[in-house]
């Protein structure tokens, strides 16, 4: 008869101890968890300006087939960004960069396979400096051409 006592107080802590495991469990990551579903999340940008930041306005641009590589100015750094004009929301390669002209340990770059908006923004400071920037915007597959790629040769330079 004692045994059987006994074995019922165990069980009944158990339970009592199981119950206050799970609960703790249960508000432990709950508090873990709050701060996470508070943050909001950060959101693409709408516009290849809004991408580079306050300040920034285009001082020049290059059509591609499928994107256009758009360069910005703060009166201190300059900024690339490659945004999609064809393809937009299906991943596909796209890429950003900007160096010092003929400087290519400078080159500053953004790129994937699994862009579906824009790459970018990359940014340099190149004051009384030329600066090379470049862009490319793939169609889907991961198959990369040329034609969907440029470079420009030395040039805003000041």
């Amino acid at each position: 008869m004692i045994w059987h006592h006994m074995l019922m107080q165990f069980r009944e802590n158990r339970k009592r101890v199981l119950g206050f495991c799970v609960k703790a469990a249960a508000i432990a990551f709950a508090a873990t968890m709050a701060p996470l579903v508070a943050m909001p999340l950060a959101s693409a940008a709408s516009t290849p300006a809004e991408a580079c930041g306050s300040g920034f306005r285009e001082i020049d641009h290059h059509d591609l087939p499928l994107g256009t590589v758009y360069l910005f100015y703060n009166g201190s750094d300059n900024c690339v960004v490659t945004w999609k004009n064809s393809y937009s929301g299906t991943p596909t390669i796209v890429s950003a960069g900007i160096q010092l002209a003929d400087q290519p340990s400078t080159k500053v770059s953004d790129s994937g396979s699994d862009y579906k908006y824009y790459a970018g923004p990359v940014k340099i400071s190149a004051g009384g400096k030329c600066i090379q920037w470049d862009g490319e915007a793939q169609k889907p597959g991961n198959v990369a051409t040329i034609d969907n790629y440029w470079k420009s040769g030395s040039s805003h330079c000041g």
